[in-house]
Parts: structure tokens; C-alpha cells; sequence
């Protein structure tokens, strides 16, 4: 083997590793850790998980109902997110 071929060789290795990382060809897996959706009680402020029907910090009421079609809705919607009523002015009318 000649010296050229024996040098091109050894790069090949050396550029093997800086492409994979040189963790010998091993690729991580990417992150499968889902982030929880959460948002901020109007009450106590504190974060609540979506979907929750009361805050875990002051028993505050976070689901409530449509008056128009009687959807779930957070306290904190300003429009029913299946019919577009809009939850101000029916608050207002009250």
C-alpha cells in the first residue's frame, strides 16, 4: 500500500466519526418527552393543566359551559370555540 492510500484510509475513519458524532456510529434518539399543555388559573394564577375542570392550587371552576350551545369552554375564552358566541357579551347580559 502506498503512503497516499494508507493516509486516505485512516481520514475516512476520522471522517466517519465527526459525521456521526464520534460515538461510534450510535445516533440519539430523539427526545419522546411530550411537554404538558397547561395555562394560568384567572383566579390564583397558578398553572393548571389543560383539560383540568378545577384548579389544583384553589378549587377555582376552570370548565364552563356555552350558553348559546352549551360547549366546554375555559374561563378565560372570549368566543365558544364550536359556535363563535361571543362569551363577553353574553357575561355582559347577565
Amino acid at each position: 500500500m502506498g503512503v497516499g492510500l494508507a493516509a486516505g484510509m485512516s481520514m475516512g475513519g476520522q471522517m466517519a466519526n465527526s459525521v456521526n458524532g464520534g460515538n461510534g456510529g450510535i445516533i440519539p434518539a430523539a427526545s419522546t418527552e411530550v411537554k404538558a399543555e397547561t395555562f394560568e388559573c384567572p383566579h390564583c394564577h397558578g398553572q393548571v393543566a389543560a383539560g383540568a375542570k378545577f384548579c389544583p392550587f384553589c378549587g377555582h371552576k376552570m370548565v364552563y359551559k356555552c350558553p348559546k350551545c352549551g360547549a366546554a369552554v375555559s374561563p378565560s375564552a372570549k368566543f365558544c370555540p364550536e359556535c363563535g358566541t361571543n362569551l363577553v357579551l353574553e357575561e355582559e347580559k347577565k
